[in-house]
């Protein structure tokens, strides 16, 4: 995944945004701002909302690109015994387990 600050940098610059006029939008300093797409600091999570706000996008989309959420630990054996259990379970029920595995897991399920 692209580093947050280039990320952010790219968001601004595609909204063809100052960081002077992306920051007052956000409701953080300029300086701040500048911060954040240099790499030196991180959005806390009280300013993300703004900053989603700013560049028009999804707060949680923002929150994901500073805490990304964690890679899947999920074994191939795990996924294989949970295969061999969901294989004993009625046709309709199974295809709603699937459904919520694959939308958990993604499609490797």
């Amino acid at each position: 995944m692209q580093p947050f600050n280039e990320w952010l940098r790219e968001q601004r610059r595609a909204l063809d945004l100052t960081q002077e006029e992306a920051a007052k939008e956000s409701g953080i300093t300029r300086g701040m701002w500048a911060k954040l797409e240099a790499g030196d600091s991180l959005p806390s999570s009280r300013s993300i909302p703004g900053i989603a706000q700013a560049l028009k996008l999804e707060a949680v989309e923002v929150h994901n690109r500073v805490f990304p959420p964690p890679a899947s630990s999920v074994s191939s054996d795990d996924l294989d015994r949970a295969r061999k259990l969901l294989e004993r379970l009625p046709v309709v029920t199974r295809r709603k387990a699937v459904d919520a595995l694959e939308v958990l897991f993604g499609a490797a399920a």
